[in-house]
């Protein structure tokens, strides 16, 4: 019985990061600012992430047209700094 609670448990996990890794990953900002290339992707990525109290809730629970709007919202803060 424990056993299928944590396989279960593990397979909403793999979802769940599924979810999250189809609305926000490297490829959908590279193709929404494509200037953005491997160092300064990686830190505008993690700047961006470091925003949220909670990243993974926040993905999960917005559109990914919001989601697309904060990106290029906060794009436009990162190349000021």
């Amino acid at each position: 019985r424990g056993r299928r609670g944590q396989r279960q448990k593990g397979q909403e996990e793999e979802k769940r990061q599924a979810l999250i890794k189809s609305k926000f990953n490297g490829k959908i900002i590279m193709n929404l600012i494509p200037d953005l290339k491997d160092k300064e992707l990686g830190i505008f990525i993690l700047e961006f992430k470091n925003k949220f109290s909670d990243f993974d809730r926040f993905i999960i629970d917005t559109s990914e047209e919001e989601i697309i709007q904060k990106i290029l919202d906060y794009y436009k803060i990162f190349i000021k700094s």
